[in-house]
């Protein structure tokens, strides 16, 4: 489950996959979408963050999404 995580949100269409994931409404069964977070952009632009820095040949990884994610709050 974690190599597939990597590979839907941290290839540069992270928040493009997100977003159809939602739209699907399987979203939530991948990722731990707090209620204490809902209807605000915190994932939204933890994966727009995500995706610039792969756009910017930065460095990637699932803890520095989560952090983002989580660490704000």
């Amino acid at each position: 489950m974690f190599d597939e995580f990597c590979k839907i949100f941290l290839n540069g269409h992270g928040y493009e996959n997100y977003k159809k994931l939602q739209s699907f409404g399987i979203a939530k069964y991948l990722l731990n979408l707090e209620k204490k977070y809902s209807g605000n952009k915190v994932y939204d632009e933890s994966f727009k963050n995500t995706d610039k820095r792969y756009r910017d040949g930065k460095s990637i990884t699932p803890g520095s999404f989560l952090q983002q994610s989580y660490g704000q709050g």
